[in-house]
């Protein structure tokens, strides 16, 4: 029962993902639980919240999860592992299908997978990004340039982006021993926030545009020419997420909400989250049904179902 109530007081959630089909949803966190939703009855839980299955691992804290073909992709101390999912009794197996050790007892933080080639690239702790095939398991590459731990990756065909503690962007092309490019907000003063520090918590790319922010503000960047574009996003608070979503951008992290703008800086809506005091997971999609999902230092998930406010709270321990 102490236990319990421990939980719900701290419950941390640092990662989601959501299943192939688009049906099903999975959060990881820092007691190494892993919670399932099915997704349409999230969205039709208005009157009675749907109780998630809760599936313990013994991984520590779960900060990245990715979903391929029928396996939910766990990151955890020193390796990441795979668990078959069963979609028709919405059962997450107990039994690990595969594991591949990384870098031992440090923790794998952000997971960027490249289903084209069916490789997972995972940034850890330990300043390094591996590159491992889900094929056959196998590290093909270890990415080494970064001088602190990873916090987000993202990725095209030919390019690899990674955000550091270090306060650098690097640019990686996979046929190239080291980083191609680097980009440092923190050195223009535009950006630099000195009470927050110069780290870099998150980074998206889209067609012709990359973002990035953390302690500094967040930053729009050409891709081809990485020349930087002086629109000021107004989010306040440090940034641990950031993504683009169609013709917008939306910035979550040590704020009590978290705010979609217009590529031009526009504040478009303002979201409340005062259950949580940060946000450090986002995830979302618009087919087969549209819903966002806000998660962080609370035991309580925000569900948005159109993308413009919170209509859904979801409690995960009870």
């Amino acid at each position: 029962m102490m236990e319990s109530k421990l939980k719900k007081l701290y419950n941390n959630v640092v990662s989601q993902a959501i299943s192939t089909s688009g049906k099903f949803l999975f959060a990881g966190n820092v007691f190494s639980d892993i919670f399932v939703f099915e997704i349409n009855e999230i969205l039709n839980s208005l009157d009675e919240p749907q109780q998630p299955k809760i599936y313990p691992q013994n991984a520590g804290l779960i900060s990245s999860l990715e979903f391929h073909n029928d396996f939910l992709i766990v990151g955890g101390k020193g390796s990441i592992y795979g668990l078959k999912f069963n979609e028709s009794t919405n059962e997450l197996s107990k039994d690990k299908s595969w594991e591949v050790f990384l870098a031992e007892g440090k923790s794998v933080n952000y997971f960027w997978l490249n289903k084209a080639d069916n490789d997972l690239f995972a940034g850890c702790d330990n300043n390094i990004i591996y590159q491992v095939s889900l094929e056959d398991g196998r590290v093909v590459r270890k990415f080494e340039g970064h001088k602190d731990f990873i916090h987000c990756l993202t990725g095209s065909d030919d390019q690899i982006y990674s955000a550091s503690q270090d306060g650098t962007l690097k640019i990686w092309d996979p046929r190239e021993n080291g980083f191609i490019h680097e980009i440092e907000p923190q050195k223009k003063h535009e950006l630099k926030r000195p009470e927050f520090g110069g780290f870099l918590g998150s980074c998206a790319i889209s067609n012709d545009w990359l973002i990035c922010g953390g302690g500094p503000k967040l930053s729009l960047w050409n891709t081809k020419t990485l020349e930087y574009s002086p629109i000021d996003f107004g989010f306040p608070g440090k940034i641990h997420c950031s993504y683009f979503i169609d013709d917008n951008i939306v910035i979550g992290g040590t704020h009590p909400s978290v705010q979609i703008y217009s590529i031009n800086g526009d504040l478009k809506y303002d979201l409340p989250v005062e259950n949580s005091p940060a946000i450090y997971s986002i995830v979302f999609q618009t087919e087969p049904q549209k819903i966002m999902t806000l998660a962080g230092y609370s035991n309580q998930l925000n569900v948005l179902s159109d993308f413009r406010y919170v209509d859904i709270i979801l409690d995960l321990y009870k």
